[in-house]
């Protein structure tokens, strides 16, 4: 009986990984397979793809390096599609993955070939803008303002408001 349930046992750990690893494995073929129809210039199905991975899973649950891969493909896609919203995305993965672990995204970065190292520099300058410090209610107002379509700057906006 308890090699029965050792069996069992062993079983059920197998399975378990097998399973956790058929998950990961079939994201990443969905990965190679963004990859390939971006190589092909078939960029419908390519975005098709991404926007696939990005509904079926949780951004979250992805690994470092799905989320690098998958905001290289949205870079390539912002680029030939010319969409904000891949922008977006690639912004999306890249502070999720620079997040979740900083040392791995890097190491990935760095690896990029060097004709597309300008998109790692637009994403990583996106999320510098995105974890800086945001002062929405500064202390002191500004002191003069450019009104667009007029020729008149205002040197002393509180005494201009108090005057009309």
């Amino acid at each position: 009986m308890r090699n029965l349930s050792q069996y069992f046992l062993y079983i059920i750990v197998i399975m378990t990984v097998t399973l956790s690893a058929c998950g990961e494995s079939s994201i990443d073929r969905s990965i190679d397979a963004a990859e390939n129809s971006l190589a092909n210039h078939d960029y419908g199905e390519a975005m098709d793809i991404c926007n696939r991975i990005a509904e079926r899973d949780s951004m979250n649950s992805l690994t470092v390096n799905q989320l690098c891969r998958l905001s290289m493909v949205y870079m390539q896609l912002s680029e030939n599609r010319d969409e904000d919203v891949n922008v977006a995305m690639a912004t999306r993965c890249f502070h999720l993955a620079v997040e979740h672990d900083a040392d791995s995204a890097t190491l990935f970065y760095n690896n990029i070939p060097v004709d597309n190292q300008h998109w790692v520099h637009f994403l990583n300058a996106l999320n510098k803008v995105l974890d800086a410090p945001r002062d929405f209610f500064p202390e002191e107002s500004p002191d003069s303002i450019f009104i667009p379509d007029s020729t008149e700057i205002i040197d002393d906006v509180e005494q201009h408001y108090h005057n009309h």
